[in-house]
């Protein structure tokens, strides 16, 4: 409930900067979104968190513009998946791939989701990731 909370206060916060803004176009970059909580969570405790917070999963998942997913290392290129460089990193790579699915299922029918996955390694993953943000920005191609 907290993580939640703080998460929309962090999203109330950039957006409130962004309204000062003189420009055409601001992007705001959230490593996590709110809906992410619901794979660290049981369904029963994520609807009782929703409940008390009086909010609406559809409204949380569609507030958010675009949803691009980058894919776990765990998932299609586990030889470079580690615990080694992030503390905050426990999983076992099964735990990881599963977590991921989570993920994945929780921003399912958000109207731009991509999905972000490891079949070409990394510097294509980023490259990847780099298009489809230019992609829904409108930015021509020369500017990828």
């Amino acid at each position: 409930k907290c993580q939640m909370k703080l998460q929309l206060e962090k999203e109330k916060v950039f957006e409130q900067a962004a309204r000062t803004m003189d420009s055409d176009k601001i992007l705001i970059v959230c490593d996590r979104g709110t809906l992410d909580n619901k794979a660290y969570m049981t369904e029963a405790d994520f609807s009782l968190v929703l409940n008390e917070l009086g909010l609406n999963e559809v409204e949380l998942r569609d507030g958010y513009d675009a949803v691009f997913h980058l894919v776990t290392a765990a998932k299609g290129a586990e030889k470079f998946y580690t615990t080694a460089n992030n503390t905050a990193r426990t999983e076992t790579v099964d735990e990881a791939v599963a977590l991921d699915d989570e993920l994945i299922a929780a921003w399912t029918g958000h109207s731009h989701l991509r999905i972000i996955d490891n079949s070409l390694g990394f510097e294509e993953k980023m490259k990847h990731l780099i298009a489809e943000i230019a992609n829904f920005l409108g930015e021509p191609d020369h500017m990828r």
